[in-house]
């Protein structure tokens, strides 16, 4: 079995490949899993425990919306390490793992549904992680454990339930695990279902079978137009809430079990903006933060960038459920490529995409009228097939 543990004699210069280091941790998908692997050295314990609770004491207190909230997450329930047993890795990601919640020995609001699934979500560590590393992982958990218990919409996951003691956690329990988030389990991500979509997109009916004027590929369309416009409402709620949520990709949106609705989850990257700013106001933010395959191209070449950034990651996201394919990486020189639209699509889809994946970061549409536009389009399909249905 392979144990992980903090190299404290790796030079600075490793340290400065992040980039490098996240991209083979998400080749990391061992569904095994060791006590021994989130053990931690007490003194490195400690010091990351106080160097990641003052790094997000410090993003709280200059967080205008999460100031007054800061208390909202401590009102969840709460459990200590040894009061959850876990079962598979369910996933693992360049920050974080998650793994299936298999009972919680602590009665709590979490036990009284025992039908109701859960997952539990913590920071990770390769051989190869730096304390740099290990500090940063336990940050971006943290602040989107503020942000989920801050939030409420039926489209963003609800943060269930956290550790004991917060990140001091790490003191009283050295373990890279004693820091976790609770969640919902998502027994399908939007992946899962794209798949599936191409799966039924290929399948013939025979002619016989088919409704006079309603196809197949007409319920898909709108099956996967109400998609978008959920993941939509998700980012102009935080868009309001002048959050950038900077990670849109198909791997961080999944499906509830029972009922299907859609929810957004990950938050670790999110960033929020001054609330006195206009929402057309660009900031420069260190780094390209994100999945390149959807970022911007002012994320791209770290130029000052706003909420906007988030609609060209939607619009790119768009095209791939409609098209049921991988849109391409950036170019060497970090070009982004505009995907090509199908004829056959809606020309308001069309122009939806156009408007959203704009170049220019000024001229680009905001997620309000991309919200606003799939609602109408997708009322306009769902009444057609109605009225065919007579």
């Amino acid at each position: 079995m392979m144990r992980f543990t903090v190299r404290r004699d790796l030079l600075p210069a490793i340290a400065n490949k992040t980039e490098a280091v996240l991209q083979a941790c998400d080749t990391f998908t061992s569904a095994e899993s060791s006590d021994s692997e989130h053990e931690l050295p007490a003194d490195v314990a400690a010091q990351l425990a106080d160097s990641t609770l003052k790094s997000v004491s410090k993003r709280l207190g200059n967080s205008e919306y999460m100031s007054g909230r800061a208390q909202t997450i401590s009102k969840l329930p709460h459990f200590k390490r040894d009061e959850i047993e876990i079962g598979n890795l369910i996933d693992h990601g360049g920050f974080a793992a998650v793994y299936e919640i298999k009972s919680i020995s602590k009665p709590s609001e979490l036990t009284v549904h025992k039908k109701k699934r859960y997952v539990m979500k913590n920071a990770t560590q390769t051989e190869t992680t730096t304390f740099q590393h290990l500090t940063t992982r336990a940050k971006h958990l943290a602040i989107e454990g503020h942000f989920l218990s801050s939030l409420d919409h039926e489209n963003i996951i609800k943060l269930r339930g956290w550790s004991t003691g917060g990140l001091l956690s790490y003191k009283s329990n050295p373990r890279l695990d004693a820091f976790f988030l609770i969640f919902d389990y998502l027994p399908e991500m939007l992946t899962d279902r794209m798949e599936r979509w191409a799966q039924e997109q290929r399948q013939r009916v025979p002619f016989w079978l088919r409704r006079p004027r309603v196809t197949a590929s007409d319920t898909l369309l709108c099956e996967r137009i109400k998609v978008g416009l959920d993941i939509a409402s998700a980012l102009e709620y935080l868009h309001d809430k002048r959050i950038i949520y900077r990670d849109l990709k198909p791997s961080n949106v999944g499906f509830q079990s029972g009922n299907g609705t859609l929810k957004l989850f990950d938050f670790g990257l999110a960033v929020e903006l001054p609330l006195q700013d206009d929402l057309d106001q660009a900031y420069k933010f260190p780094g390209r933060a994100g999945t390149r395959r959807y970022m911007s191209p002012e994320v791209l070449l770290e130029r000052p960038y706003n909420v906007k950034a988030d609609v060209y990651s939607f619009s790119i996201l768009l095209w791939e459920i409609m098209a049921l394919r991988k849109p391409k990486l950036p170019g060497a020189h970090l070009q982004v490529n505009i995907p090509n639209v199908k004829a056959s699509w809606p020309a308001e889809l069309k122009d939806i995409l156009k408007r959203g994946w704009c170049m220019d970061l000024m001229s680009r549409a905001h997620m309000k009228e991309i919200r606003y536009r799939l609602s109408r389009l997708h009322s306009s399909l769902v009444t057609k097939e109605r009225l065919e249905d007579l």
